[in-house]
């Protein structure tokens, strides 16, 4: 799980987490799964009203979308690195467009852009093209 966590980290995808669910009585078998790793787990206690819930079982991993919905869930008993791989990519979030300030390159559904306003960056400094006049405007003409 640790060289997927660092896969994703080292192509600039640094908003996806995974979460497990682990019921609260096997707390200490849930440090198999944090160990020297980045994966948070949920340790839900007796009775187990969320694992019964969402019908888990042991090593089932559940993905939800940025704003928290269900988007499907599978068991990683054996593991298969390319599936889950491929499911988180799925889920990446960002915009298409290349000119916009938040466009994503790795984004396979497509959010909201946002765009730079006139005469700055996308980081909201004048733009030295324009520089500013006298009075600190950028793009402004009083000299």
């Amino acid at each position: 799980m640790d060289a997927l966590y660092q896969d994703i980290v080292q192509q600039g995808i640094n908003n996806v987490q995974i979460i497990a669910i682990g019921k609260g009585q096997f707390s200490n078998d849930n440090s198999n799964w944090t160990q020297d790793y980045y994966l948070p787990v949920i340790n839900d206690p007796s009775p187990n009203e969320t694992w019964d819930n969402w019908g888990a079982s042991q090593w089932d991993l559940y993905f939800l979308d940025s704003n928290g919905n269900y988007v499907t869930d599978f068991n990683i008993n054996p593991w298969n690195y390319n599936i889950v791989y491929n499911t988180i990519m799925e889920l990446i979030e960002g915009c298409f467009d290349p000119s916009a300030c938040n466009y994503h390159p790795n984004a396979t559904l497509n959010s909201d852009c946002f765009y730079a306003q006139q005469n700055y960056n996308c980081e909201g400094d004048c733009l030295e093209s324009v520089g500013t006049d006298c009075f600190g405007i950028c793009g402004g003409s009083a000299q």
